[in-house]
C-alpha cells in the first residue's frame, strides 16, 4: 500500500527529493542489471546477424557444388519472338525452327444477346472437357445471367473454364465461355444454353514449331521445356524464316558462382571483424570483442584457403588478404577454366575442396539447430531472462523499500510536529509563570 510524504511540512526538508535520492543508491545493483541485459540483447542481435551471414555462406557452397554449379550454359535465339534460358542438363547444342502456330485457348459464345444480367440464361449447364465422356453439371441459383457467371467461375479451377459477360456496343451482353489453360487437350463443350452447341468460337490450338529437319514438336502452351535437354524456350509470334536457337557454354556466369561464394565468405567475415574489432577513437570495442566463437569463425574460414585438393587456390583466382578477407580474380579464373578445367573442379569441388569446406564451416558455426552461434545465442537469450526476472524482482524490492522510507520520514514529519507543538506549550507555560 502506498504512503502518502509529508514533504518537509514541519522540517522544512525536501523529504521527497532526499528519498529519491535514497533510491538511487538502493538501485544501483539494479541499474547494473539492466545495463548487462542491455549488452547481451545487443550481443544476441549482432550474433544472429552474423548467423545470417553463415546461412547465405552455406547456400552459396551449396549452388557450387551441385551438378551445374561449374556447367553453365547460355541459350541464345535469333529471333526475339524465342526467348530462351538453359538450366541444369544443357549441353552444346544448335537447332533451327519455324514457328508455324501459337498455343490457344477455346472460346464458345452463346448464340443470344441479353439485354441485362438479369436476363434468364438457365438454372442448369454442364460442361464436358475434351477425352471425357463425364460431364460436370453446374447448378444457377436463378438462372440469370449474372448467376450462370458467378456460378462456373466459382468452378473454375474443377471445370477447367470461365464465364463472362461481354457488354458490347449497343449496350447489350454476349455470353462467353473460355478455357482456363491453352491446347487442344484443354478443349470443352458446353450444354444447356441455348446456342452453345455450335463451334468453338476460336477453337483450342497446340504450339507448334518444325526443324529444318523437317519433324515437328507440340506444346499445350508457347513454351516448349522438354525439345532440348536442360533448355527452355518460349514462342510469342509465328515465323516465316528460320530460328535458329543456340547453347554454349557460359563461363561468365560459371565464374559469378564462384565470385558469389567468395562474396558470401567475405560478408561473413567482415561482419565478425566490424562487430568484434577494437576502436581506437572511442578506445572501445565491437559489442563482439572477447567472443571466442567469433574468432573461430574467421580463423576456420582463413584455413580453408589452403583445402583445395591439392591446387592452388591462388592459380584459380582466389587469395587471402593480410586482412583476413579473400579476393576474387575472374579472368584468371576463366582462364584456368579454358586452360585445366580439372583443375578448377578438383580445386573447388570434392570432398577436401574449397567449396566443402567452406559449406562445413558455415554449418558448424551457423546451424539454425546445432551451430555453435546458434547455441551460443541461445545461452545468451538464457541470460537474458534470467535478467528480466531478477529486475522484476528489485522491481518489487524497491518499492517496498520505497514504501519503508516514505513512512520514516512521514513519521519524522509528525514527530517533529509534536515536539514543535509542546515547545510551544512550554513556552507559553513559562510565560504565564513570569
Amino acid at each position: 500500500m502506498a504512503t502518502t510524504s509529508v514533504d518537509g511540512l514541519v522540517s522544512g526538508l525536501s523529504t521527497s527529493a532526499l528519498i529519491d535520492q535514497l533510491m538511487q543508491v538502493e538501485a544501483v545493483t539494479q541499474t547494473k542489471l539492466k545495463t548487462r541485459q542491455s549488452d547481451t540483447q545487443k550481443q544476441v542481435d549482432a550474433l544472429t546477424s552474423l548467423n545470417g551471414k553463415l546461412a547465405a555462406l552455406q547456400t552459396a557452397a551449396k549452388n557450387l557444388q551441385k551438378a551445374d554449379g561449374l556447367e553453365k550454359f547460355k541459350a541464345t535465339s535469333s529471333a526475339t519472338s524465342v526467348v530462351a534460358t538453359a538450366t541444369a542438363g544443357a549441353q552444346p547444342q544448335s537447332v533451327s525452327f519455324k514457328v508455324d502456330t501459337l498455343a490457344k485457348a477455346a472460346v464458345r459464345v452463346a448464340t443470344p444477346v441479353y439485354t441485362s444480367m438479369s436476363d434468364a440464361v438457365t438454372t442448369s449447364l454442364s460442361i464436358t472437357k475434351k477425352g471425357s465422356t463425364t460431364p460436370l453439371t453446374v447448378d444457377v441459383k436463378s438462372g440469370s445471367l449474372s448467376d450462370v457467371v458467378n456460378a462456373v467461375n466459382a468452378r473454375s479451377d474443377e471445370l477447367g473454364v470461365r464465364a463472362t459477360a461481354v457488354q458490347v456496343d449497343d449496350g447489350s451482353y454476349k455470353l462467353q465461355f473460355s478455357a482456363t489453360k491453352t491446347g487442344v487437350d484443354n478443349g470443352f463443350t458446353v450444354t444447356g444454353i441455348r446456342g452453345m452447341g455450335g463451334a468453338a468460337a476460336v477453337p483450342a490450338a497446340d504450339a507448334k514449331i518444325t526443324t529444318d529437319a523437317g519433324y515437328s514438336i507440340t506444346s499445350s502452351t508457347n513454351t516448349f521445356a522438354n525439345a532440348l535437354p536442360g533448355v527452355t524456350f518460349t514462342v510469342s509470334a509465328t515465323t516465316t524464316d528460320m530460328v535458329t536457337l543456340s547453347v554454349a557454354k557460359d563461363d561468365a556466369a560459371t565464374s559469378d558462382v564462384v565470385k558469389g561464394l567468395v562474396d558470401a565468405a567475405n560478408a561473413v567475415i567482415k561482419e565478425a571483424q566490424a562487430k568484434s574489432s577494437y576502436d581506437s577513437t572511442t578506445k572501445t570495442g565491437g559489442v563482439l570483442s572477447g567472443e571466442s566463437v567469433v574468432r573461430s569463425v574467421t580463423q576456420a574460414l582463413a584455413s580453408a584457403i589452403s583445402s583445395n585438393g591439392g591446387v592452388p587456390l591462388s592459380k584459380l583466382g582466389i587469395q587471402l588478404n593480410r586482412d583476413g578477407q579473400f579476393t576474387y580474380n575472374a579472368e584468371t579464373f576463366k582462364k584456368a577454366l579454358a586452360d585445366d578445367p580439372a583443375s578448377i573442379q578438383k580445386g573447388l569441388l570434392g570432398a577436401d575442396a574449397f567449396a566443402a569446406t567452406i559449406e562445413s564451416v558455415a554449418k558448424k558455426f551457423g546451424d539454425k539447430y546445432d551451430g555453435q552461434i546458434t547455441k551460443t545465442i541461445e545461452s545468451r537469450r538464457g541470460l537474458i531472462k534470467d535478467y528480466t526476472d531478477a529486475i522484476s524482482s528489485w522491481d518489487d524490492r524497491l518499492a517496498t523499500r520505497r514504501e519503508a522510507l516514505q513512512k520514516q520520514y512521514s513519521g519524522l514529519e509528525v514527530a517533529l510536529g509534536k515536539m514543535q507543538q509542546q515547545s510551544s506549550w512550554l513556552a507559553g507555560q513559562l510565560a504565564a509563570l513570569g
